[in-house]
């Protein structure tokens, strides 16, 4: 467990939507389209995506952009609702489609060989839409981890995208003083943590080389549309270790992660005041964010 809180830390507040100066910020009103000829509510199955292996998803509720969830490192879709007992997901699909997957390796999707890198992730999912029959456009929310994922995704399909809603993600950047976490721990301390999330490690059962897959993403970034993009920061240190400077680590992550906003001219950091798990903490809240985001779409495909 301690590993994974480290993970989503390192792979990584409820308020009024404002700016990352704290100002007001005004959207459009265009609300998510609906159409006669819809794709049936429900969907639940796996497809395949190549190399002969299969993803999971589900689909419910009906409505344009369809929201697709990406989960944060380590987690399976059951995140996003069942596993806590919370309305998240329920919510969600009152406000348009809305489709949760696995990933490879987790949950009920097929195993993949590691390392995985986060283009494998992008690129699966891109197959998994295809297949499943799911068209576009997409408002892509991820978190933590997943929120990578979504970024590369957005910036290789930028045709696809409504915009983006990224739940605590940390800024994409493999310079010095560009992780919050790194910059406030002992350097033999960050360097026990790199060693412990290692793709080959049991504990990651992803696979996933998370050090690797960086540099290819931040070098992408320019290449995601200039649509409404929403970066959610989290502004408790609820799930950060006791013994860390966790007020310190959420004071610069606050910092890099307003770098999202700089993306596109639509887009807005916003603060709520939960842990990193933000949708745990306050579905309603992220629900609300969500729907919002939706509304500055401008001019849906």
């Amino acid at each position: 467990m301690r590993i994974l809180v480290v993970l989503a830390l390192l792979l990584t507040a409820c308020g009024v939507a404002t700016t990352s100066d704290g100002a007001p910020r005004t959207t459009a009103t265009l609300a998510p389209r609906e159409t006669a000829e819809m794709t049936p509510t429900v969907v639940a199955d796996t497809f395949r995506v190549g190399d002969g292996r299969e993803l999971y998803m589900r689909c419910v509720g009906q409505g344009s952009p369809t929201i697709i969830l990406e989960v944060g490192g380590q987690d399976d879709s059951n995140t996003w609702g069942p596993a806590y007992g919370r309305p998240f997901f329920d919510q969600l699909q009152q406000v348009t489609r809305t489709c949760a997957y696995d990933r490879a390796n987790m949950g009920r999707s097929d195993p993949a060989p590691g390392p995985r890198y986060a283009q494998d992730s992008a690129d699966d999912l891109a197959a998994l839409l295809a297949a499943a029959e799911i068209p576009g456009p997409y408002l892509l929310v991820g978190s933590s981890w997943g929120g990578i994922i979504v970024a590369s995704y957005a910036a290789d399909h930028p045709d696809d995208v409504a915009g983006l809603v990224l739940l605590d993600v940390a800024y994409p950047s493999t310079e010095p003083g560009m992780d919050a976490t790194q910059a406030n721990l002992p350097p033999e301390e960050w360097a026990a943590i790199v060693a412990a999330e290692k793709w080959d490690n049991p504990e990651n059962l992803e696979h996933m080389d998370y050090r690797a897959s960086i540099d290819p993403v931040a070098a992408k970034l320019d290449r995601i549309p200039a649509v409404p993009i929403t970066a959610v920061t989290a502004t408790l240190a609820t799930d950060c270790p006791p013994e860390w400077p966790c007020e310190e680590i959420l004071r610069d992550e606050a910092v890099l992660q307003a770098q999202w906003a700089e993306l596109s001219p639509q887009a807005r950091q916003v603060f709520v005041d939960t842990g990193h798990l933000t949708w745990v903490d306050d579905p309603e809240a992220i629900v609300e964010i969500i729907a919002d985001t939706l509304k500055a779409v401008s001019s849906p495909r």
